[in-house]
């Protein structure tokens, strides 16, 4: 990403602003608000170009977390509208919102009844069932 920046700021003779994921050499990721700009020689040529980055890492986890919270207070009013829908409903629902929190795409939810932990209410998500036949998803035990 920094050769495409800093050609297009010679192409360009202009300023270039990204936002970059960097990888450190400890490993870690940062997220940089890079800002690329040309210096010029005395004939107005871009002779190289300077580049500036401020790690914006921990802002940017903040925002996520923000809109994780507003999906969560969002899943909760729709769920306290459920109070009367059947139970099959709401667990759908559950398992729809669990999924798009948690940015997967597959799940399910086992309620275990009676005596036999591996026999219950089983949900499959929606890409499950969109995924595979529903002759190979159980409904009322857990796969082995």
């Amino acid at each position: 990403m920094f050769q495409k920046n800093v050609a297009k700021v010679f192409a360009d003779k202009a300023v270039v602003r990204e936002e970059l994921c960097l990888a450190m050499s400890d490993g870690s990721d940062v997220i940089g608000d890079c800002s690329f700009w040309p210096e010029f020689n005395s004939e107005g040529t871009v002779v190289y170009a300077m580049v500036q980055c401020r790690d914006i890492t921990e802002q940017r986890r903040m925002e996520e977390q923000i809109k994780l919270s507003e999906r969560r207070l969002d899943a909760l009013y729709k769920l306290t509208l459920m109070e009367n829908s059947p139970e099959f409903e709401v667990l759908h629902f559950v398992m729809e919102s669990v999924l798009q929190m948690s940015r997967s795409s597959s799940g399910f939810i086992f309620l275990p009844t009676g005596e036999d932990p591996d026999r219950g209410v089983l949900l499959w998500s929606d890409d499950h069932h969109q995924k595979l036949e529903s002759k190979y998803l159980p409904n009322d035990h857990l796969p082995q």
